[in-house]
């Protein structure tokens, strides 16, 4: 098991078992709930289902399903998990009894439930569905109908690939917030990937509509109300004051009526920039009316070492020790503040130290040394507590977020071999407000700009470039990099490449393979694209199943001899006769080499058994400027145009072949 997770269950919740016919309706008693899985080994996770249940309500069931569906083998199949631990954990969220600790108590009290199952998955899918539902959904004043409906909770999840072992997001921070009517109130569910995916929150509408595995999950409605509900800065009564930052998961809000609200937090786990997973959290907010209320701690970030503020976030350095202070102090001298953070569960590293606990002003010191494992963003979120229980019973609670962005070390991309003059393509990543120079020994002003993130060099002879990240000037250490351009001798020839496909036609059904031929290259490598788009082939051969209509294939050549470059094949067209047997058009390609040239080169043409007879070169203004009729050297399909000393300019050449009349632009420059 996952020990940041085991330590998380373990330390927060503790279970107890009672029990209710499975099938049986529950008395308005399904108050919210999680699922969140974690991998084991091979294709076998643990689940875990954490279910809040209104103590007014009928006891918890002894076992719940759980749900499995994919769309990739269209499985359905039910398991089912049993109580994890024996013991309940009270949700304490007032100072004074609420009604799991006295039945008389006028306010909603809550008991966390957990269960669990192991399961081995039969099959990989990037669309995995984990999904329980208990009945019957607690009272809500956004929702309607709410005492009809099964309370619904899903885990999504894609087991293909890499992503085999991956363990969900979990939230650290326990739900079921109590606020006071009119006053802004601070929330986060403190989620926190153990794999250290980038996570995204966003709020959805409550689930229902299945009373077993085989239903399918139905969106709820919401109450009528002025102003009305939705998802984005009202989902349940604040007057439209609800904002959602996706980023940190923090909400922030006033309620504006009394009672218990419900709204569904997703968080959804990507891994570069991939979709893999989400999990939901069905939360109620229970909104009191309070005669004497605490005042939101004035909070500061200050003392860096190391690293910076940036606009609210800390930003830091791998390698590099970060410390910072968090300060929190109340206008009410007789404040009882107490401080905590979730730290242990996403920067187990850290080391925090509180000062001046149980009063009305508080210090963390935050130290770390992160690692290059470490480089990202995590979110510390501090939780403030303020037990002087006002009036009410409520025991104000205020969430502060803070953000700690650590940068990797700053790469310079683009090591190359061009030729004298010839384009490399620069550029920087891990950093910002990117600085070019031209190192000692160098071509100078060899570069298209110097304040940029991706400048184009043309040195003339081998030359090192440095970038430096003004904008992290506090990582002195890892915010600079440099870049080798190599100037090489240009190849005798320029170097192409020819494909042919075999068998031609083929029938509906089979493969054509295309086959490429280097010429003038001793060191090719390639790569296909199919409808100008790349297939990550990268062999001399291709094969594609029973090609369509219209589709094209070719390839990119690269030659590694001295300073050649990239060269594009010549492309393959499909064509499918009545038949339906396909036939594989014949290529045609025009190479010229140098280009840019002075006006004298070579050209290359290939077409099947058409040659060309003659060349012709029009300057832009369309001037004839040149013409010749065409000899091929022995032995190949290469052509010499000398044309002289040309200006500079764009030209265009006209080759006459005896398919007809074909045209290519080339540059002139000296």
């Amino acid at each position: 098991m996952n020990k940041t997770i085991l330590y998380f269950l373990i330390v927060l919740l503790a279970l107890c078992s009672f029990g209710m016919p499975k099938n049986a309706r529950a008395a308005n008693a399904a108050a919210g709930g999680e699922l969140v899985y974690e991998w084991i080994s091979d294709s076998t996770y643990r689940f875990y289902f954490k279910y809040f249940r209104d103590c007014s309500g009928d006891p918890e069931p002894a076992t719940l399903p759980l749900c499995m569906n994919n769309t990739c083998t269209g499985l359905t199949s039910t398991t089912t998990m049993t109580k994890w631990s024996p013991n309940p954990q009270n949700v304490v969220t007032t100072c004074i009894k609420n009604k799991c600790d006295s039945p008389a108590s006028t306010l909603t009290g809550y008991k966390e439930w957990w269960y669990s199952v192991i399961v081995t998955l039969p099959a990989r899918c990037s669309n995995w569905r984990f999904y329980t539902y208990v009945g019957t959904r607690n009272s809500s004043n956004n929702l309607l109908n709410p005492n009809a409906s099964y309370l619904y909770i899903e885990a999504t999840f894609n087991n293909t690939g890499s992503y085999q072992g991956n363990s969900s997001p979990y939230l650290s921070v326990r739900g079921l917030p109590t606020a006071c009517l009119n006053q802004p109130y601070g929330y986060n569910n403190g989620a926190v990937d153990p794999n250290a995916d980038s996570l995204a929150t966003d709020i959805i509408m409550p689930r229902a509509g299945i009373t077993a595995c085989s239903g399918i999950p139905t969106n709820m409605s919401f109450a009528s109300a002025s102003p009305s509900y939705n998802t984005v800065n009202n989902p349940f009564q604040t007057s439209n004051s609800f904002t959602l930052n996706s980023a940190t998961g923090t909400v922030s809000f006033t309620p504006t009526a009394l009672g218990l609200g419900t709204f569904v937090t997703r968080v959804r786990e990507y891994r570069n920039g991939v979709l893999i997973g989400s999990i939901m959290r069905e939360n109620q907010v229970q909104t009191v009316s309070c005669t004497t209320i605490g005042s939101a701690p004035a909070s500061t970030l200050s003392c860096f070492s190391g690293g910076a503020n940036v606009g609210g976030t800390v930003n830091g350095c791998i390698n590099q020790p970060l410390s910072f202070c968090f300060w929190a102090k109340s206008s009410n001298p007789s404040a009882v503040y107490i401080i905590s953070d979730n730290h242990s569960f996403n920067i187990p590293a850290a080391n925090i130290q509180y000062f001046n606990q149980r009063k009305d002003s508080v210090r963390m010191v935050f130290n770390w040394t992160p690692t290059a494992a470490d480089s990202g963003i995590k979110n510390i979120i501090i939780t403030i507590k303020d037990s002087t229980c006002n009036a009410a019973g409520v025991v104000m609670y205020y969430t502060n977020t803070i953000p700690i962005r650590i940068w990797p070390k700053t790469r310079g991309l683009g090591d190359t071999l061009v030729c004298p003059n010839g384009n490399a393509f620069l550029s920087a990543v891990n950093g910002s407000n990117f600085v070019w120079s031209v190192l000692p020994g160098g071509t100078p002003n060899s570069l298209s700009c110097t304040n940029c993130t991706s400048p184009i060099a043309t040195p003339a002879i081998t030359t090192r470039y440095q970038v430096v990240s003004t904008g992290t000037s506090y990582c002195p250490n890892i915010n600079k990099d440099t870049v080798t351009v190599t100037t090489g001798l240009p190849p005798t020839f320029q170097p192409w490449v020819s494909i042919t496909a075999t068998p031609n036609p083929v029938t509906p059904g089979n493969f054509v393979t295309f086959t490429a031929t280097p010429h003038a290259c001793n060191n090719p490598s390639y790569l296909w694209y199919l409808n100008g788009y790349p297939v990550g082939a990268t062999s001399q051969s291709f094969a594609l199943f029973t090609p369509k209509y219209a589709d094209s294939v070719n390839c990119r050549m690269t030659c590694n001899d001295g300073c050649a470059k990239d060269t594009f094949s010549n492309k393959v067209y499909i064509i499918v006769n009545n038949t339906g047997v396909q036939n594989v058009a014949e290529p045609m390609s025009i190479n010229l080499y140098p280009n840019p040239s002075d006006g004298n080169f070579s050209l290359r043409y290939t077409h099947g058994k058409d040659i060309a007879t003659g060349a012709e070169l029009y300057n832009a203004q369309g001037q004839l400027v040149h013409s010749q009729q065409l000899e091929t050297v022995k032995g190949t399909d290469l052509y010499t145009i000398q044309a002289g000393n040309l200006p500079n300019g764009i030209y265009m050449l006209n080759l006459h072949t005896t398919d007809g009349v074909k045209t290519v632009k080339f540059m002139v420059q000296h």
